[in-house]
């Protein structure tokens, strides 16, 4: 194992993908003696604020701040693809001019640059590949659009036709996505796909008085934003079905048509998303969280809105899916999982507060922190030198 490191994040921007960010970062700083972080400025600058918020030591943390900006076609699905290309390419460009003396990191997909890098680059630095909901995109029925499609063509084409260098470790997000990945790819790859969990952590922030939610009822809160394509539906017939008048569900961000019922109430009109520390209290705020997904979500993707839950102590009331159901086997019963929408209406009807539930809660928070998920990670650098 080498004493120095390197993460380059040429996607994010800003705040995007910042809780994995900031959790990947703690990790491999603790791991390695040096690390050097590139990425865009508006992304170094919102990682340093959260670490600082945090309370992290990361003096051993060289920041080097880039200006990466991406051409804007008027179509999203076109600048999309522009995006990948670009990514992938800077990928491959801050990949091949590492020291040799260095384990390099990405914190989002390498996209392209895998085959980049297996063609063009004469360098052997270890590379540590923490991926994203892309990965879906091995399965063809996942694809949605000409850059997707495209992607997901790429995808099966190097993980399945060509024997992967052992210099690459794609890291999932659980060892159930491990086994779902492998299944689409050849057995001469498995090796190269590797799982730790999604860590999670946030700074803490003190409930303000004004944004308080005052209510005795039992206060169920919906995390993002709820559109015909995110649970408008299974909401509304949650809410037509609703006979206890004990229970009162909140959507704590945006919700794309206005709905009239006195078991619903929508704290966010604006149509922007909320400043973090008033949505925080939101959150809260609630005694327990409500996630409007698909049953066949979250094959291979993580969720952000139940570790959200679980960082702030919160039941979950949800349908089952792969992930969810991989963190209930894992730490115990988090709240409550559904297998269709009927139940889904009958139990919410009836919800308690179980006190089971906080400790299982407890217990998996703990275990996601970056201090406990960071032997996960090391295990793999270990196994890769």
């Amino acid at each position: 194992m080498k004493d120095k490191a390197v993460i380059i994040d040429m996607y994010s921007h800003g705040s995007y993908h910042e809780v994995i960010n900031q959790a990947y970062l703690m990790m491999i700083s603790r791991l390695y003696k040096e690390v050097t972080y590139i990425a865009d400025k508006s992304a170094c600058e919102n990682l340093k604020s959260l670490l600082t918020k945090c309370n992290f030591d990361y003096s051993n943390v060289r920041f080097v701040e880039k200006h990466i900006n991406y051409a804007d076609f008027h179509n999203q699905g076109l600048n999309y693809l522009a995006k990948l290309v670009k990514v992938s390419f800077l990928n491959f460009v801050y990949y091949s001019k590492c020291e040799n003396d260095k384990d390099v990191f990405f914190n989002n997909n390498l996209f392209f640059a895998i085959l980049l890098i297996t063609i063009f680059s004469k360098k052997r630095n270890n590379i540590y590949d923490l991926c994203h909901n892309e990965m879906e995109l091995i399965d063809k029925r996942s694809c949605y659009s000409l850059a997707t499609t495209l992607l997901s063509l790429f995808f099966r084409f190097v993980f399945r036709q060509i024997r992967l260098n052992q210099i690459f470790h794609f890291i999932l997000l659980s060892p159930n996505m491990v086994d779902y990945f492998n299944s689409f790819i050849p057995f001469k790859n498995h090796k190269r796909i590797f799982w730790i969990d999604h860590s999670y952590i946030r700074p803490n922030f003190e409930l303000k008085p004004d944004c308080k939610i005052v209510d005795k009822r039992i206060k169920i809160g919906i995390p993002g934003a709820v559109t015909p394509s995110r649970g408008l539906d299974t909401l509304k017939q949650i809410l037509s079905h609703m006979e206890n008048d004990n229970i009162c569900i909140y959507a704590l961000s945006t919700c794309s048509e206005e709905i009239s019922d006195k078991h619903f109430v929508m704290l966010n009109s604006t149509n922007r998303l909320l400043p973090f520390e008033k949505y925080n209290a939101y959150v809260q705020s609630m005694d327990a969280m409500l996630l409007l997904y698909d049953t066949n979500s979250y094959k291979l993707t993580a969720s952000g809105a139940i570790l959200e839950a679980i960082w702030n102590e919160k039941p979950i009331i949800a349908l089952k899916n792969a992930y969810f159901e991989y963190l209930f086997s894992k730490y115990g019963d988090l709240g409550l999982l559904c297998n269709d929408v009927t139940t889904l209406v009958q139990e919410i009807g009836k919800f308690n507060i179980d006190a089971l539930y906080k400790n299982n809660i407890l217990f998996a928070k703990k275990s996601l922190y970056p201090d406990s998920v960071q032997t996960q990670l090391q295990g793999i650098v270990k196994a890769g030198t």
